[in-house]
């Protein structure tokens, strides 16, 4: 498949793990970064991301995270998931704005955000800031 951005020829395998209820919403952002050959794990619930991260930590190099699911919700997933691994990337995903997130989250160097419902574009630039060894757009 032919990608507007140049992939890497040193880097490692690429793999992100995307923790969000809507089968809808993975089934996208694995279709989409898959079309830029990055590998993806989905979860539908906070639980089974955490679940999937301890298995794969040594391999998922970035998460994105949708803050609004049923059990456990973003803000506690966030934390589970930085007591496994203090340094995991992670892009927060929220329908609500930045702002509104912003008081129960840390946005840093380690976080990101992505509005709902996802751009393309600003979807795959924005995983490419987070993953080790891309491209600069």
């Amino acid at each position: 498949g032919y990608s507007t951005f140049a992939r890497p020829n040193n880097s490692a395998r690429q793999c992100v793990l995307v923790i969000d209820d809507e089968s809808a919403v993975r089934e996208a952002v694995t279709d989409i970064l898959g079309m830029h050959e990055i590998e993806v794990i989905t979860a539908e619930n906070g639980q089974a991301g955490i679940d999937l991260y301890s298995q794969h930590r040594n391999d998922v190099q970035l998460v994105i995270l949708d803050m609004s699911m049923p059990g456990l919700n973003g803000v506690e997933t966030l934390a589970r998931l930085r007591q496994i691994d203090p340094d995991v990337p992670v892009i927060l995903s929220s329908g609500y704005s930045q702002q509104q997130i912003a008081d129960e989250v840390k946005v840093n160097g380690h976080t990101g955000f992505l509005p709902k419902p996802y751009d393309l574009h600003t979807l795959v630039s924005k995983v490419w800031q987070f993953l080790p060894g891309t491209p600069e757009p």
